[in-house]
């Protein structure tokens, strides 16, 4: 798992590893070998997810017996450094802390707040404001199996989205008595990824086990279901991202070992980009894409092995098109 802030620097979820290091790229871009020493931090249990505070001064780390609060202000000079752990330790650990997913809440009027997916259905909200016994403000239960992604909405701050094994999605609104809003859900049997689109306020994709994306919308009753359906790949995607400029563009990323550029309005592929998969020398896995700031430029891609390679995708595609990496 990666997680980049507005500092340029990166920070990794050791994925199996109990770990986490920081990097900066820039730096690697700029041919210095400073970049190539992380720094990292042990943090005692196998990290899942990792998202950063809305000042990129704090990281919140999950996993399966991990949730907890880091440091990184001051990284260079002092390292990366444990603040805070979401739990008390000694007491018995239940699987509300056992985490899939972590979205720190983007406002800073909110920053305050953490959601968190959990193994056992659960979406939990995070009050860091609150003494160490009620860091638990709130448990969303509608789910029936794993939640695997949470995101908060970038401008509505009491909207959450969150995707389970169950192959539902589900809206909610913090404020109300009753916060389930909305539940998205067509055949496919897991959501493994969900995005508000950045360009319109009440749209957002999910991303399933069919190797389909579905675009919503939530002003529209999800009886009617979904606007727009894309079959993206033949494996399950495990993650997409919407263009941070281009309102029609979505990058999936899935088990195929490719990530596809789409139009979501021609609902027709921009270009496949390929890493190495097993057998090509990579010993590659799973791809994780984001589209990433910086206008056209859209790059980004993590492999499990773990080594991580950068596509250029500012000229156009053809259609069907395949890249290599840099």
């Amino acid at each position: 798992t990666t997680g980049g802030g507005a500092d340029g620097h990166v920070a990794d979820g050791g994925g199996a590893a109990s770990s986490i290091t920081m990097a900066d790229p820039a730096a690697q871009e700029r041919g210095s070998h400073n970049a190539k020493l992380s720094l990292g931090l042990q943090i005692g249990s196998p990290c899942k997810a990792l998202s950063t505070s809305p000042d990129q001064g704090l990281i919140a780390v999950g996993g399966r017996d991990v949730l907890k609060i880091v440091d990184k202000k001051q990284f260079r000079e002092k390292g990366l450094s444990i603040v805070k752990a979401l739990h008390h330790h000694g007491r018995k650990q239940n699987l509300t802390f056992s985490t899939n997913d972590i979205h720190w809440h983007p406002h800073h009027a909110c920053s305050e707040l953490l959601a968190s997916g959990a193994t056992n259905s659960a979406v939990v909200i995070w009050n860091l404001n609150q003494p160490l016994y009620k860091h638990q403000q709130a448990l969303l239960k509608g789910h029936e199996r794993s939640i695997h992604s949470v995101r908060w909405h970038s401008t509505e701050a009491n909207l959450l989205l969150s995707a389970s094994q169950d192959g539902s999605s589900i809206l909610w609104d913090i404020r109300n008595k009753d916060p389930c809003m909305m539940i998205f859900k067509e055949h496919a049997r897991h959501a493994f990824d969900a995005r508000w689109c950045p360009h319109a306020i009440s749209k957002l994709a999910v991303a399933y086990d069919d190797g389909s994306v579905r675009i919503w919308d939530a002003r529209m009753s999800s009886s009617t279901g979904c606007e727009t359906r894309i079959s993206a790949h033949f494996e399950p995607i495990w993650c997409l991202d919407w263009h941070p400029v281009y309102p029609h563009v979505i990058a999936t990323a899935s088990r195929d070992h490719t990530i596809g550029i789409w139009n979501t309005l021609g609902r027709k592929d921009l270009g496949v980009l390929r890493g190495l998969g097993e057998g090509e020398g990579g010993g590659g896995g799973p791809a994780d894409a984001s589209v990433r700031d910086g206008g056209s430029r859209a790059k980004g891609c993590v492999f499990s092995n773990p080594s991580s390679w950068g596509w250029k995708t500012r000229t156009p595609f053809r259609s069907g098109s395949q890249r290599s990496c840099e």
